[in-house]
């Protein structure tokens, strides 16, 4: 009789399991690295030297964070990073970029090599008040999603020239940002591109942070 059972279990039960596994199995995608080229020079201890051609990184710069302390992009590295770009007074697309970046922090919320950074495109008001503030109303989690705002000149070119990302505009009224929430690797490498007012989208960079998670 056990034998008839354990028979059948591997006739019916192994396929049935395998079957499962098909359907529900989401392979990882392999991500793509964004960006034009960056040309770099490497020494060696001689005093010898090569030009290498590395994926795109981006570049150092330096902000102030909700908490008024001055954070660094290459603070992050070793980071899983999702960037994007909003203003605390916003009356368009912003609240719901926050409720993606909320999404995403309380699906990882125990993933500690993932970060999340919301940069001020409008400073002169968004100061670190304005920004801690704004932050407590969308339950962020302090460390696992920063704030940043600084000069605007600075943030303009960490936009535009960083993340290739469109910024216009001086005042609330014209101001003119990306709906794109940028993934970010370890390295500083652009992974990924998704609209963070489209759920499917911001479904599917919440599948490809496992990838690099």
């Amino acid at each position: 009789m056990k034998k008839w059972i354990i028979a059948g279990f591997i006739l019916i039960g192994i396929p049935a399991a395998f079957y499962i596994a098909l359907k529900f199995y989401k392979p990882q995608p392999d991500l793509p690295y964004l960006g034009p080229k960056r040309i770099d020079t490497v020494y060696e201890d001689d005093g010898s030297f090569e030009i290498v051609e590395k994926p795109y990184y981006v570049d150092n710069f330096c902000l102030l964070t909700e908490d008024s302390t001055t954070l660094c992009w290459n603070d992050l590295r070793g980071k899983v990073v999702v960037v994007d770009f909003f203003f605390t007074r916003c009356p368009g697309i912003c609240p719901v970029l926050s409720k993606s970046m909320k999404r995403i922090q309380d699906f990882y919320a125990d993933e500690d090599d993932l970060v999340l950074v919301s940069i001020s495109v409008d400073p002169e008001y968004d100061k670190p008040s304005k920004l801690k503030a704004y932050a407590q109303k969308y339950g962020y989690i302090p460390g696992k999603w920063i704030f940043l705002t600084g000069p605007r000149d600075s943030i303009k070119k960490i936009s535009i020239e960083g993340f290739f990302l469109p910024l216009s505009g001086d005042k609330p009224s014209d101001l003119t940002h990306s709906e794109k929430l940028v993934l970010v690797d370890r390295e500083g490498h652009i992974r990924g591109y998704y609209i963070g007012t489209d759920k499917k989208d911001v479904d599917k960079l919440i599948q490809h942070l496992r990838t690099l998670l």
